[in-house]
């Protein structure tokens, strides 16, 4: 028997495998034209495991056989034109289509919407028993965006007389009964569900477009309608009223946490999230039709279709025709694999491992590309305080959050779940339902209600240096610091001085930063025997106040700092402030007060050797008799555990102010180097 022969058809990550036992099937696949001899069975089972037909390319060549489609024989739409009652409605629906689809392409969606019109106007026109109703060109724009308008037109055609003819008749009374049957098989599958939709009031009208149109209106990427597609045209055609089901009770923890009312709820479906586990719900709903099969679900609801209705003589008959036949006559399977890079059919175990081993390794680099993201959206969040929105400890919607906060639903669902994989927030139901959209307080989260965390993130991540990262690379080059050189400025001090918001931004960072530290440098450092105490470059001063307040034996503690912080600093409350602290203004380069104790925060780690240097020799000509000087800041290489976050703000530092930080004795030889 000779061995089959093996397409790889890659689309990013995704990997579908088609199994080909045939040379001229080989040939016919990357060729124009595509083997109809196929096994159809087969394909309809594919169309309901991960990723479906995968991509348009495959979708163009398999959508038609589903439906049977001999693209040898299709005739010309053109010549089959006549006015018809609803030449005006399909005109104008057609003019507001494709949007969505064609954003930036302005001369392909013309094009499209040309052809679109063509293929509807050419069906009601060669079948005038069938009406028109609105939705019917959004199927039509998806099966023309996938594949062309030959196709596209023989397609619609074939749904319009078989799967979809209910929408089509003269009155939408079987559209009516379809929609009646929406709850009753909630009620099979979920009660609890059913139960809430019911008390609220709610009618199964918000499914309409759902049901009619297959989701074709009720989705932005062509890519989520087209993989449900994939399924509806390979599955029952009540499967899009099943899916809508499967869909309504997959949202069941988002549901009941709602106000039970007509408005809410109703309000809650009026528009669907972009990422939800279409492969996943896909399964549910085969299992679903399987459990309760579209005639049992009829007997169950007492509600009967018409016995010609396409819902009941599913199967068609020519479906019943299509033969597996070859040019032979004898009969050969098409066998469709598909695999992804943990689940691997027909490979041996070694490659699997070596490509296994190499996706993970290429994952693990692009996820440290991300970092930049995972620094906005936390930025993001912080600055929209949405952490004090789960400051109940309960578990809340997004869709209710973003209403609060005025922002993108669908935009924030993806920024909290995306935050939530690192520990910000908690996503419920992650496990079995990735996409759900409750969030919750976490630990990390929990802390950005702290002000001092809050102002923290806000200037790490704010605009100052998360725009100025892009200027690291001149850094690379010439060693200088560069974060201001964007906009004209040799250093980032520069940068705060001429921009005195981003100056406050950074106090108050800095605060912050510091603030939680405090009781560790309190207990660390001994004050009871001075009497005089400067802590140098304090910003906002809470340093300074915090050892005033444990040591009532001081006599004066003075807050140094550049003038325009002393100047911010007016503008805090100080009405609370001990009556010995006081604030100085002047440089630590130049002269500093004379006292017995002098403090360093977080200061000596922006400055290089020199400039270290000279700080050290300023406080040696002020510091008084058995004075003490106490730095306080991280030790590189101290403490294993924080070596990771110490080196990339060695970076940081490096970048921005051509600071560092030092091993410990770096900073022993620092402080023996200065007179």
């Amino acid at each position: 028997m000779k061995e089959p022969n093996y397409i790889n058809i890659r689309s990013s990550n995704k990997d579908f495998l088609c199994c080909l036992n045939h040379d001229r099937m080989v040939h016919n696949l990357r060729g124009k034209r595509f083997i109809h001899e196929v096994d159809i069975e087969g394909l309809k089972r594919c169309s309901m495991t991960e990723f479906g037909f995968v991509n348009s390319a495959l979708r163009k060549k398999i959508w038609p056989l589903l439906l049977d489609i001999d693209s040898d024989h299709i005739i010309n739409h053109h010549n089959a034109i006549v006015e018809h009652k609803d030449t005006d409605q399909v005109a104008k629906d057609v003019e507001r289509s494709m949007w969505r689809f064609t954003k930036g392409k302005s001369k392909l969606r013309d094009q499209k919407r040309a052809e679109l019109t063509r293929i509807i106007n050419a069906i009601l026109s060669l079948h005038p028993q069938l009406h028109y109703f609105q939705g019917y060109h959004e199927i039509g724009s998806i099966l023309l965006l996938v594949t062309n308008e030959t196709l596209s037109f023989a397609m619609l055609e074939r749904l319009s007389l078989y799967h979809i003819n209910d929408n089509m008749l003269p009155s939408f009374s079987e559209v009516s009964k379809l929609l009646s049957l929406v709850f009753p098989l909630l009620s099979l599958l979920d009660n609890q569900t059913y139960q809430f939709l019911n008390d609220s009031q709610v009618q199964s009208m918000f499914t309409i477009s759902w049901i009619l149109t297959w989701f074709a209106h009720n989705f932005d990427e062509l890519e989520n309608i087209a993989r449900l597609y994939d399924y509806f045209l390979s599955s029952h055609p009540l499967s899009p009223l099943y899916f809508s089901v499967v869909l309504i009770n997959h949202f069941k923890s988002n549901l009941l946490v709602l106000e039970c009312s007509y408005d809410v709820v109703h309000s809650f479906f009026s528009t669907l999230p972009e990422d939800l586990p279409l492969d996943k719900l896909i399964k549910q709903t085969q299992q679903l039709l399987e459990k309760v099969p579209p005639k049992k679900l009829q007997e169950k609801s007492k509600i009967s279709l018409l016995p010609e209705s396409p819902m009941c003589t599913y199967p068609y008959q020519w479906m019943k025709a299509m033969t597996l036949k070859s040019n032979g006559g004898e009969k050969k399977p098409f066998n469709v694999y598909k695999f992804s890079f943990y689940e691997m059919e027909n490979t041996n175990n070694t490659s699997k491992t070596i490509e296994e081993d190499y996706y993970k390794k290429q994952i693990e680099l692009i996820e440290i590309t991300q970092g930049a993201y995972r620094s906005r959206c936390l930025h993001l969040v912080t600055k929209l305080n949405l952490s004090a929105l789960l400051a109940d400890e309960k578990p809340h919607s997004v869709d209710e959050l973003a209403k609060k906060l005025r922002v993108d639903a669908t935009t924030l669902h993806k920024i909290m779940r995306a935050l939530s994989t690192i520990g910000v927030f908690k996503h419920h139901d992650q496990v079995d339902g990735v996409s759900s959209r409750i969030f919750s307080q976490s630990d990390l989260s929990r802390m950005l209600n702290n002000s001092f965390t809050r102002d923290a993130i806000l200037y790490k991540s704010g605009d100052c240096l998360y725009n100025g990262c892009s200027d690291i690379g001149e850094t690379l080059k010439t060693g200088k610091a560069s974060v201001g050189s964007g906009k004209g400025y040799s250093t980032i001090w520069e940068y705060f001085w001429d921009n005195p918001s981003e100056l406050s931004l950074f106090e108050k960072g800095m605060t912050g930063l510091t603030t939680p530290l405090i009781p560790y440098f309190l207990g660390m450092a001994d004050f009871s025997k001075f009497q005089i105490v400067v802590d140098l470059g304090g910003s906002q001063g809470i340093l300074i106040q915090e050892i005033l307040k444990e040591n009532k034996n001081i006599k004066k503690g003075i807050n140094f700092d550049v003038l325009e912080t002393i100047e911010n600093n007016k503008k805090l409350d100080r009405t609370n402030v001990d009556s010995r602290f006081s604030e100085v203004v002047g440089s630590f380069f130049e002269q500093v007060p004379v006292a017995d104790c002098y403090t360093m925060s977080k200061i000596i780690h922006d400055w290089d050797v020199i400039k270290s240097k000279q700080i050290l020799e300023t406080i040696g000509r002020s510091i008084k008799p058995n004075g003490k000087v106490y730095i306080f800041d991280l030790i590189l290489e101290k403490d294993r555990d924080f070596y990771t976050y110490r080196t990339w703000i060695d970076i940081d530092l490096w970048h921005s102010c051509n600071g560092r930080q030092r091993t410990e004795k770096e900073y022993q030889d620092l402080s023996s180097s200065a007179d």
